[in-house]
C-alpha cells in the first residue's frame, strides 16, 4: 500500500545539499510520486469495477465498461474481453475498447482464435491463456515467429505488446482479458498482479450480469404467466396477490428479508420453508424444529443439486426443492416439506417466485461485500490522498453509503509494520465490536486510515481502549475534529497524524492538542517549522553544537510562571545558574524573554517544537 506523510524540513526550504546530490534526490522523489500516483490509479479502476458488479446491467454493456475502465492503464491503447462462442470451438470479442470494427471482424469471423490444441498453426497467446488458465504476457510481437498466422490483424491493429489474463470464475476459465500497446512494453509483476485481480473483479461482474439477465428473463416470464392467469379465474388472482406479498417482505426493516419471505411462503403454502446456500448451509428455517435436520439434509444432497441444474423445481424425498439462481450459476436451493401436491399449481408457482426473490435479495449481499471489501477502502485511500475534489464527493458519498453532508471523523492508526496495518484493515469486525462508529478503513503504509461518523468523546476513547485489547500491535492512534462531508479529508488526516504523534495510551483527539494544535494544522505546511526556526533557531542550534540544555530550561521557566527560583529547583540547579542561562537565551534569541508579548511567541514556538519532535520521532519509529 502506500503511505503519504507531511513534508519535513527539505521540503521546507531548508535543504543544505547542493549539485549532484540535491538533482538526485529531487529525481527519486519525483520517481516516488509517480509510482504512487499509478498505483492509486490502479486502485481507483478496481474500485470503479468492484461498483459494477452492483450495476446489474446486460453483459454487452457490463463488459464494453470494464474494457473502458481498464483502457490507459499502464499505458494500454486498446482492451478486450475474449470470450468463448456458441460452438466452444473459438474465442471471440465480446466487449473491447479501443479497437476497431475491422479487427474484431477479422478476429470474430476472417480468423477466429480456435482453442484446439492440434491447430496447423498452434495456439494464439489468447488461447493459450484460456487452456491454461495463466496469464500471457508478450514484449513485442515482432519478435515471435509462432506468431505469424495473425500479422495480418496486427498489422490492421497496429500494436506491438499485449498482455491475457484469464479471467477465473469459481476455478473455471469463462474468458481472458487482453491489453494491447501501440509500443513494446515490459510487463511487470506489480502490473499483472494488479490484472489478476481486474480480471477477479471482472469474473464477478460478468456472473452478476448473467444472473441479472436471467433473472429478468425469468421475471419477465413470470409476469407474463401471471397476467395471462388472472384473465382466466380467481385463482390465478390469489396467484398475484400472492406474488405481491413475497415481494413487500423486501421493504420492512423489522427482520432479515430472506426470512421475511420464506415466513410468508410457509404461510401461503402451509409448509415447513427451509432456505440453503450453494454449500448446504442454512440461510433460514421457518416450521417445527424437529423438520430443520431433515430438510437440511435434503438440501446438501449431490443429487438434488445436479437435478437443479437441469430443471427449476424437483420432488424428493418427500420434499419439494427449487433452484435459486441460473443452472450455471446456483446460489443454493428452497426446500419445502411435505412435498407440493403438483409442480404447476398455485402453492408451485408461489414457491418459485420466491425463489426469484431470494435470489435477487443474496445477489445484493454479495454486491454489498464486494463494496465493502475493494470499493469502498480505494475511494478512501484517494479522498485521504487528495485526489477526489468536490465534484467527485456525491459519487464518492454514494459508494461509501452516507449522507453528502454526513458529520465525520478521521482517525489514523499507527501499527508496528506494513503486515499489522494490513491485517488491521483486513478486520473491520474488529472495529465494530469494540465500538467504533465505522464507515470503512484502509491501509496506507504502516497506517490504518479510518473514516467513523462523528461520535462523542467518551465513546471514541472507550473503543480506542477496546480495540487496543483487540489488537495488540497498535501503537498509536490519533482522530482528527469532525468535518461535513467528504470534500475536507486531507486536511482532517492531517490532523489526525498529528493527533496520532502524542501517545495517549488510548487516542488522542484532535481537540486535545488545544489552540497549539489548531493553529499548527492550519499553517502550510512546513510554515510552522520556520516560524519555529525563526523564533528559536539560534537556542536550537546553540545547544545541538555544545550540548547544552537552553531549551530545556526554557521550557522549565515557562512552565513555572517565570518564576526563577522554582524552575532552578525543578531543573536541580542554582538560581544564579538559571539566570545565566536565561541570559545567553535572549542574546541568541535577541528577546527580552521578561517582555510577555516576546514570552507569548516563544512559547508557542516551544509548543510547536515538541508536536513536530513528537510527530518526527514517530515517523522515525514507523520507519
Amino acid at each position: 500500500m502506500y503511505s503519504w506523510t507531511l513534508p519535513d524540513e527539505t521540503s521546507a526550504g531548508h535543504d543544505r545539499r547542493h549539485g549532484p546530490e540535491k538533482e538526485d534526490l529531487a529525481r527519486r522523489f519525483e520517481g516516488d510520486m509517480m509510482g504512487t500516483l499509478a498505483a492509486v490509479d490502479g486502485l481507483l479502476v478496481i474500485a470503479d469495477i468492484a461498483r459494477t458488479v452492483n450495476d446489474f446491467r446486460p453483459l454487452g454493456e457490463t463488459l464494453s465498461n470494464i474494457c473502458l475502465r481498464v483502457g490507459g492503464l499502464h499505458g494500454y491503447d486498446r482492451t478486450a474481453v475474449f470470450m468463448p462462442r456458441a460452438e466452444g470451438d473459438a474465442l471471440e470479442i465480446m466487449g473491447s475498447w479501443g479497437l476497431s470494427d475491422a479487427y474484431v471482424e477479422q478476429i470474430n469471423h476472417g480468423h477466429p482464435l480456435r482453442l484446439s490444441a492440434d491447430s496447423e498453426h498452434g495456439l494464439a497467446p489468447t488461447a493459450e491463456s484460456f487452456r491454461s488458465g495463466m496469464p500471457v504476457a508478450i514484449t513485442d510481437v515482432d519478435l515471435e515467429p509462432r506468431l505469424q498466422p495473425w500479422r495480418t490483424a496486427m498489422r490492421v491493429e497496429h500494436y506491438r505488446a499485449l498482455v491475457c489474463m484469464p479471467v477465473i470464475v469459481r476455478s473455471r476459465v469463462i474468458g481472458v482479458l487482453v491489453c494491447y500497446s501501440g509500443e513494446p512494453h515490459l510487463h511487470s509483476r506489480e502490473e499483472l498482479d494488479l490484472l489478476q485481480l481486474v480480471s477477479r473483479l471482472a469474473g464477478i461482474a460478468i456472473e452478476t450480469a448473467r444472473v441479472a439477465a436471467g433473472q429478468r428473463q425469468a421475471s419477465d416470464e413470470l409476469r407474463r404467466l401471471s397476467e395471462r392467469l388472472q384473465e382466466q379465474n380467481r385463482e390465478l388472482a390469489r396467484l398475484s396477490s400472492i406474488q405481491a406479498r413475497l415481494t413487500e417482505q423486501l421493504v420492512h426493516p423489522d427482520a432479515t428479508a430472506v426470512e421475511r419471505i420464506a415466513r410468508t411462503l410457509a404461510e401461503i403454502t402451509t409448509r415447513s420453508v427451509l432456505v440453503a446456500g450453494r454449500s448446504g448451509n442454512v440461510i433460514a428455517h421457518i416450521g417445527p424444529m424437529e423438520s430443520r435436520t431433515m430438510m437440511g439434509q435434503v438440501a446438501a444432497r449431490r443429487d438434488v443439486s445436479e437435478l437443479l441444474r437441469r430443471q427449476e423445481l424437483v420432488a424428493v424425498g418427500g420434499s419439494t426443492c427449487v433452484r435459486l439462481g441460473l443452472p450455471e450459476t446456483p446460489m443454493g436451493c428452497l426446500v419445502l416439506r411435505p412435498a407440493l401436491d403438483d409442480s404447476v399449481g398455485t402453492s408451485a408457482l408461489a414457491a418459485v417466485h420466491a425463489a426469484v426473490v431470494i435470489t435477487a435479495e443474496l445477489l445484493g449481499e454479495r454486491a454489498d461485500r464486494t463494496l465493502e471489501t475493494y470499493a469502498r477502502p480505494a475511494v478512501l485511500l484517494a479522498l485521504a490522498n487528495g485526489l477526489y475534489g468536490n465534484s467527485e464527493a456525491k459519487e464518492a458519498a454514494g459508494v461509501m453509503g452516507i449522507p453528502t453532508d454526513a458529520a465525520l471523523q478521521l482517525a489514523v492508526v499507527r501499527c508496528g509494520s506494513q503486515e499489522s496495518a494490513h491485517r488491521v484493515a483486513r478486520r473491520l469486525d474488529s472495529f465494530r465490536n469494540a465500538g467504533w462508529p465505522l464507515v470503512t478503513a484502509t491501509q496506507s503504509g504502516c497506517d490504518v486510515v479510518a473514516l467513523l461518523t462523528a461520535g462523542p468523546p467518551q465513546q471514541l476513547r472507550r473503543a480506542a481502549m477496546r480495540l487496543r485489547e483487540l489488537q495488540p500491535h497498535i501503537q498509536r492512534i490519533g482522530v482528527s475534529a469532525a468535518f461535513d462531508g467528504l470534500g475536507d479529508m486531507v486536511t482532517a488526516r492531517r490532523a489526525a497524524e498529528l493527533a496520532t504523534a502524542i501517545d495517549s495510551g488510548s487516542v488522542t483527539l484532535y481537540e486535545d492538542l488545544g489552540p497549539y494544535g489548531s493553529l499548527i494544522c492550519e499553517l502550510p505546511p512546513g510554515r510552522a517549522f520556520g516560524l519555529v526556526k525563526e523564533t528559536l533557531g539560534p537556542v536550537l542550534d546553540y545547544d545541538a553544537v555544545h550540548g547544552s540544555q537552553l531549551v530545556h530550561t526554557l521550557k522549565a521557566y515557562v512552565e513555572h510562571s517565570g518564576h526563577v527560583q522554582v524552575a532552578a529547583t525543578a531543573l536541580h540547579i542554582h538560581p544564579n545558574t538559571m539566570q545565566q542561562r536565561l541570559r545567553r537565551i535572549a542574546q541568541l534569541a535577541q528577546v527580552d524573554i521578561h517582555d510577555y508579548r516576546n514570552l507569548g511567541s516563544l512559547v508557542l514556538a516551544l509548543e510547536w517544537d515538541r508536536m513536530m519532535r513528537l510527530g518526527q520521532s514517530s515517523a522515525d519509529a514507523t520507519s
